[in-house]
């Protein structure tokens, strides 16, 4: 028995047992276990080489399909039960993680499939219809010369049909129909004699048939809408055959199930599987055919999304994403509105023109209770246009949300075109960073810290730039050369510099190459990575410190922690609050500084308050 993959990630062997299983649970296979779920485990590396193919293309997968129907695996839940099998299966397999839009790749190969398994359907259908056409055909052909003979011919063709087969008369009355026209229509046999082709029609079409039946000879086939006795809907493939004798060989293909299938796949192909909302194809849409009169996107990601899958498992995070998704619905429900899903923790919603604070409002409100006990807070961005096209629009709502993300948690943003033009600049500088690093363009700057005791500097703050890119732009893939470049250099003051993804293994190794003494080289790092750094013997100091990271104090040493600049903002906490803060933080040993520090006065008022170090441009003159 293969063992589970890492993680609890199932087999592929057991994938393949699990669907074999809930295929013989549906229909009959002809086949023993052992050689159904060989020929499964071979689609199955079918649709995992469609899934992982770059370019993505889920064609292969509709051979997957057809194969299925070949090993007559045609029961009336079969696709259905390979859907619940593969569609939670894929997702779990190694070769599916880290996909790019895996989600949509998992639905556009399944979608495949289920195209070619109803195609294969559809080709032994109209092959057994093209069967019983021919032979009711050659059977009345023959009715001058054979009529008692030709009757019984197709007494026995018209029993053992599973299509519906009737003879019709001229005014549309059943003369003679076998039991399956009766299954179709949902009449018990004797009662399809007593009904006429224009009791089971919409009234809409009647005048057609009748146009039909009244005509010359000819043979006509339609995709027809039926009424069934019981009030539901039936869809046929209709084909009738008019004769010079005024009768008619009517017979219907029931295509009910493949109407039902294709609207299901129609849904998948349009809808996220988890919340049931709209993707972006759909989304796309149905803005292309708003756009005229006006109207107003907003682009959502929820805050800190990754920290509840990853703290209180997928489950949660599935729980969390659904309530959304009906908040999200409901606060719009009076407006001819739409809301989407566009990725794992991200919504759109598509209003007529409404002034951003009143719908930014009514989405924050929506989400301002707990779910699950969690509270959800989002990032908005919004544009509102009646002339972009919509991937103008869905770009501009994309760059909205990122300067909403860029100002902190539970914020919102509207596009300025303006703006817009700055920010695609910076992201060309961005795009072309890597060349900057290798190429030494990028700049450092030392600034002095102030230690506010003794107006002395206790320490060099060290900063990236490159043209329109700060620091946090330049800190990720800079690491290595600023690292070299302040290690290289020696200087009897502390350089304290600020990591975003700090490499510990990178610091490590350039402070053996250099011989920098480890306590005269400060790494700044959110609280999250602490760990990372705690065993370098570096100085460590907290970066964008606020109220949840008081616990991380005490864990590792810290040598000290800079203030969010939230905490700046007089109504973010009173003076006695900040100063409690501030015992806290020297109880555990670390100096306090504080940023953007603009004069003595500033200066004064954070050392009346327990900070210990300032930093600002107001030091640099």
């Amino acid at each position: 028995m293969t063992a589970p993959e890492p993680n609890g990630v199932p087999s592929r062997t057991k994938i393949v047992r699990r669907w074999a299983n809930a295929l013989t649970a549906t229909t009959h296979v002809p086949l023993p276990t052992g050689e159904l779920e060989h020929q499964l485990a071979g689609l199955l590396d079918v649709l995992l080489e469609a899934l992982s193919s770059e370019p993505f293309t889920p064609d292969p997968a509709v051979g997957c399909g057809a194969a299925l129907v070949d090993l007559h695996c045609t029961g009336r839940d079969s696709l259905r039960s390979t859907m619940d099998a593969l569609g939670t299966g894929l997702a779990t397999l190694p070769e599916a993680a880290g996909l790019s839009r895996r989600t949509e790749r998992i639905v556009s190969t399944l979608g495949a499939m289920a195209a070619g398994y109803c195609e294969a359907i559809r080709a032994s259908t109209l092959t057994q219809q093209d069967t019983v056409q021919r032979a009711s055909l050659t059977a009345l052909g023959d009715v001058h010369r054979k009529l008692r003979e030709t009757t019984a011919e197709l007494d026995h063709v018209l029993t053992g049909c599973p299509s519906g087969v009737a003879l019709t008369t001229q005014d549309g009355r059943f003369a003679r129909a076998n039991a399956a026209l009766g299954d179709i229509l949902g009449y018990p046999a004797g009662e399809v004699t007593r009904i006429s082709l224009f009791d089971v029609l919409p009234a809409e079409d009647a005048d057609l048939y009748r146009s039909l039946l009244a005509g010359p000879p000819r043979q006509f086939e339609r995709h027809q809408r039926l009424l069934r006795k019981d009030g539901d809907q039936a869809w046929a493939h209709l084909t009738m055959s008019t004769t010079p004798h005024g009768t008619c060989v009517t017979v219907l293909e029931d295509r009910t199930e493949l109407k039902l299938l294709q609207s299901h796949v129609n849904h998948m192909a349009l809808h996220d599987s988890l919340t049931g909302l709209p993707n972006r194809q759909f989304f796309s849409t149905r803005l292309e055919t708003m756009l005229g009169r006006g109207v107003t996107v907003c682009h959502l990601d929820l805050d800190a999304f990754t920290s509840i899958t990853r703290g209180l498992g997928r489950q949660v995070g599935d729980s969390v994403l659904t309530h959304v998704a009906q908040r999200l619905e409901a606060a719009v429900a009076d407006q001819k509105a739409m809301v989407a899903r566009f990725g794992a923790d991200e919504f759109a919603v598509l209003v007529p023109y409404t002034p951003p604070e009143t719908i930014t409002g009514r989405i924050r409100d929506a989400l301002r209770d707990p779910i699950a006990g969690i509270t959800v807070t989002t990032c908005i961005g919004v544009v509102s246009t009646s002339t972009m096209t919509p991937a103008e629009v869905l770009d501009a709502a994309e760059m909205a949300l990122a300067e909403a993300r860029r100002a902190g948690r539970d914020q919102w943003a509207v596009f300025d075109a303006h703006k817009d033009a700055h920010d695609r600049d910076r992201l060309g500088q961005l795009a072309s960073l890597s060349t900057a690093v290798r190429a030494g363009q990028i700049n450092v700057t030392y600034q002095p810290l102030l230690r506010l005791e003794g107006k002395q500097i206790a320490g060099l703050d060290a900063t990236l730039w490159w043209g329109r890119l700060n620091h946090a732009d330049c800190a990720g893939p800079a690491q290595e050369w600023v690292l070299r470049e302040i290690c290289s250099v020696r200087r009897g003051l502390p350089v304290h510099i600020g990591l975003t993804t700090p490499d510990a293994q990178l610091i490590a190794r350039v402070l053996d190459e250099t011989e920098r003494a480890p306590e005269t080289l400060c790494v700044g790092v959110r609280a999250r990575d602490l760990a990372a750094v705690s065993d370098l013997g570096v100085l460590v100091e907290i970066r964008d410190f606020g109220m949840d990271d008081l616990g991380c104090l005490g864990t590792v040493p810290v040598h000290a922690v800079r203030l969010a600049r939230r905490l700046h903002d007089p109504g973010a906490l009173t003076g006695q609050a900040l100063r409690h803060v501030l015992e806290l933080v020297h109880s555990a040993g670390a100096d306090v500084i504080v940023d953007h520090v603009a004069d003595w006065d500033q200066a004064e008022r954070w050392q009346d308050l327990g900070a210990d170090i300032a930093h600002g441009e107001f030091f640099t003159t």
